[in-house]
């Protein structure tokens, strides 16, 4: 199956070399806390991203197709392609929630449907979650943006560490243990290279690489052949020995901050103002009015974020916020000198 992409509206090389960053990376080292609060009873699989969880998940599926939501990173897109499932996409809303309306004109049972958690935030998980078991569809939730989620709905789910944490790699696999596909992928992640395996490959390829002999890359964001079940020890020592309690309340408090100051700005509107209890954001996503904003910001040495490279599909929505929703930083790293220069270049 081949998809096109919408190619890339800015690119990084026009911008200078930004002094706040859009990813944590100090790590905090102190007394550790527990990163999962609730007793979760799935199985947890650690892995070096997000996306060879997908790729995991998409080679142990009975049904060869899957729903994913309009508005996407390619990341998400990609493992499925590579595990040859027909991928379909749904609209989604204004408040980033599935158009189920569309969902109960368009799918079947049994199919496969993934659900986002944009930016840390809920999106409707719960009720998509209760159209799939009406449905009797299998739910994958991507939490690439929230690593701290307070119940899992979905059969299976997959982390983003990289995004919490400054880490070099690190991600999660989630699966329930009454998933259909249980033993596939337990099968599947038994199968991937351990440790030195992975290292005399990575030195294998960058041989080749020097010699002219590795292969173009089929895939942008996927490399099949990089994916570990391991990550290095100084990111295994940097989770174990962080206070994950005090990165939720310092991006909570970073985010709410920053949502209060941007409340009533010109340039564009907060897209969720307020946090809920069990909300811990991965950003903040800002509507803007004018793409000017963007560059702006990037000129002025801030790292945000966009998503601008999108499957082709009817979803107008996708479309908009294609262009007009950015991510700022609210991460632990971020001070409050830095929250105050953002305000000022966005009150410009």
């Amino acid at each position: 199956m081949t998809l096109f992409f919408t190619t890339p509206i800015a690119d990084a090389r026009d911008y200078p070399l930004p002094h706040i960053l859009g990813l944590p990376s100090t790590p905090e080292i102190t007394t550790a806390s527990k990163r999962w609060l609730l007793n979760v009873n799935n199985h947890i699989y650690t892995m070096d991203s997000a996306r060879s969880g997908l790729y995991i998940l998409a080679t142990s599926l009975r049904s060869k197709s899957v729903w994913l939501p309009s508005y996407h990173c390619p990341a998400l897109v990609e493992p499925f392609l590579a595990a040859g499932i027909t991928v379909n996409f749904y609209p989604i809303c204004s408040d980033l929630k599935p158009d189920f309306n569309f969902l109960n004109s368009n799918v079947g049972k049994f199919e496969n449907i993934v659900g986002i958690r944009y930016f840390g935030f809920d999106c409707g998980i719960e009720k998509l979650s209760e159209f799939c078991k009406k449905n009797q569809n299998i739910l994958i939730e991507d939490l690439a943006h929230a690593a701290f989620p307070s119940h899992i709905y979905g059969q299976a789910a997959v982390t983003s560490l990289v995004k919490f944490y400054p880490l070099s790699s690190g991600a999660e696999l989630i699966v329930n243990s009454n998933f259909e596909a249980i033993e596939k992928v337990q099968e599947n992640y038994a199968n991937l290279p351990k440790k030195f395996v992975q290292q005399f490959n990575n030195l294998y390829r960058k041989v080749k690489c020097k010699l002219g002999f590795l292969k173009k890359k089929q895939w942008l964001y996927l490399d099949i052949d990089s994916m570990t079940s391991w990550i290095s020890a100084a990111d295994e020592f940097v989770l174990s020995y962080t206070d994950h309690i005090n990165v939720k309340k310092v991006r909570r408090d970073n985010y709410q901050v920053l949502a209060n100051r941007l409340a009533n700005n010109k340039y564009g509107t907060v897209l969720f103002p307020e946090l809920d209890s069990n909300t811990v954001p991965y950003v903040l996503p800002f509507l803007i009015h004018d793409e000017a904003v963007f560059v702006k910001m990037r000129k002025a040495g801030i790292q945000i974020y966009r998503w601008e490279e999108l499957a082709e599909s009817r979803c107008q929505q996708s479309k908009l916020y294609r262009q007009k929703i950015i991510q700022i930083p609210c991460h632990q790293n971020i001070e409050q000198s830095d929250i105050d220069y953002i305000i000022q270049v966005l009150n410009q």
